[in-house]
């Protein structure tokens, strides 16, 4: 491990000792994975009097969690704010998490909780070489010296242009293995904390990762894609139920709107938007109480009016048309036990039970949903995540069970990285099968603020040989053409901006 690594420790274990907080920042699926980190503290710290001191900012407030916040992360001033929100200050930690190490809004809450006396941490994907090369945002906060950097490089992407497997998994397991060898959980100190016991998470996570390669579980993650993309190709919806794990799963379905540019969860008072393709749900819960059990505390909202903005310098459209993100937007979305008839409208309608280490099928049978309501999904299938249950196939429902030895640990780690692995993979394949990629290329990107319009120009230069400026060009001629071209929509077939660039461009190649 290295002296930055060693540093988290050890500063970990000295805010907590004299009454400070610790702070994950993070935006997209960085955000959303400061969110898991600070539900992970509160729910197995064993000290009751520090639960509180663990906080999150997800660039956007957590209705972001939702649905993505669109430009939002373009705005280092938006990041700034929410961490004097948070009242942070001298004492505190906070570990901004930017896979490409660029995001302004992140970078923003860096920089505002250096002023306000903060220690800082900046973690990312990218080579540090590389970001102080290119971009002066990065540079300088790299190069401030009351910064410590992890560069958690991890190569390309599987997907490229998705960091949402590789590099925020690394970031989960890296930063979570820090706070577990704090004191905090037990694990040890910087003094107490040999090499060997530090490594000792890396090894479990390999193990998991082995596991997952057998080719049981391959078959078993395959047939959760084959099912999934079924359903989609037949105009289905699917529905996760989980309890323990619902904010993992919940963040999974959130990331593949913006990822494969689908239609995103809809509030409970919107009846005319398509439906989500996918959705979590708790099964024993209310909406409100879901919330809170899922994130071990009452949602973060943010209820900026036009003058915040107005102060922000934000553009006009958000000063003149505030988007709807406090508490009450957030309770909208029924991640409960309610009844949703928008997702058993088809016959093709799917049910998965999911459990962590139990029996899946059990979730159903108690869950305190009614039967009538059940009874509608056209299928059901329960998946077991690192407990074999030992069942087959019936016409009733599908078993698929991932057969795995999952590791215990201070902030239940291995549970989470185990169901963020699965979830990543199959979902990513699911969409793989019903043609929302080509190749490992993120063609169905949803260019809807400033670095996915960069990612998309990149992915058409890149395919088509265009230079940059004219494959910008190309795209924005596209977004121009069409009036529909970031809208989501229920249709598999449905093409964004980039593919419809790249098609235009291969016919006139044929052609000539």
């Amino acid at each position: 491990m290295s002296p930055e690594f060693d540093r988290l420790v050890s500063v970990v274990d000295m805010a907590m000792n004299d009454g400070g907080r610790i702070c994950f920042s993070g935006c997209g699926s960085t955000g959303r994975l400061a969110v898991i980190l600070e539900a992970m503290w509160r729910k197995n710290v064993p000290d009751p009097s520090l639960r509180d001191r663990a906080l999150s900012i997800m660039t956007g407030g957590e209705r972001a969690l939702i649905r993505s916040v669109e430009n939002f992360e373009d705005f280092a001033e938006f990041g700034a704010r929410q961490v004097r929100d948070a009242e942070l200050g001298t004492g505190d930690i906070l570990i901004a998490i930017s896979e490409g190490g660029e995001t302004s809004s992140v970078i923003g809450t860096a920089t505002e909780a250096l002023k306000l006396g903060c220690t800082v941490f900046f973690v990312f994907n990218n080579p540090a070489h590389l970001l102080r090369s290119h971009i002066q945002r990065s540079r300088e906060l790299i190069d401030h010296p009351d910064v410590t950097v992890i560069d958690l490089f991890s190569g390309p992407m599987a997907l490229s242009g998705s960091t949402r497997m590789q590099a925020t998994t690394l970031a989960m397991l890296v930063i979570g293995t820090a706070i577990e060898h704090t004191c905090v959980f037990g694990s040890g100190n910087t003094c107490g904390a040999t090499a060997e016991s530090k490594l000792a998470n890396i090894n479990r996570y390999t193990e998991i990762v082995h596991a997952l390669l057998r080719e049981d579980n391959v078959r078993a993650i395959a047939r959760l894609s084959e099912q999934e993309a079924d359903c989609y190709q037949h105009n289905g919806l699917v529905t996760y139920f989980a309890s323990d794990y619902l904010l993992d799963i919940f963040s999974d379905t959130t990331e593949r709107s913006p990822t494969f540019m689908l239609p995103p969860f809809r509030p409970a008072y919107d009846d005319q938007s398509p439906a989500a393709w996918s959705f979590a749900k708790d099964p024993f819960r209310s909406a409100l109480n879901a919330w809170q059990a899922m994130l071990g505390r009452e949602p973060r909202g943010l209820d900026w009016k036009a003058a915040d903005y107005s102060q922000m310098n934000a553009p006009e459209h958000l000063i003149s048309h505030p988007p709807f993100l406090d508490q009450q937007e957030i309770y909208s979305y029924l991640i409960g036990n309610e009844e949703d008839m928008g997702r058993v409208e088809t016959v093709q309608s799917l049910a998965v039970w999911t459990t962590v280490r139990s029996d899946a099928a059990q979730l159903c049978h108690t869950s305190k949903i009614s039967s009538s309501y059940r009874e509608k999904f056209g299928a059901h299938t329960y998946l077991s995540i690192g407990h074999k249950d030992g069942h087959t196939h019936s016409n009733e429902a599908e078993y698929i069970d991932i057969d795995l030895r999952i590791p215990s640990s201070g902030l239940d780690l291995f549970s989470h990285i185990a169901v963020k692995l699965i979830f990543n993979c199959f979902s990513t394949v699911s969409m793989a099968r019903i043609g929302r990629i080509s190749s490992n290329w993120m063609i169905q990107v949803s260019p809807t603020n400033k670095k996915l319009i960069d990612r998309a120009t990149r992915i058409i230069s890149h395919i088509t040989g265009m230079n940059y400026r004219q494959s910008c060009t190309e795209l924005f001629l596209e977004l121009e053409n069409s009036a529909t071209t970031i809208e989501r929509t229920t249709s598999p077939e449905t093409e964004s901006p980039v593919a419809r660039v790249l098609r235009r461009y291969a016919a006139n190649h044929t052609e000539h």
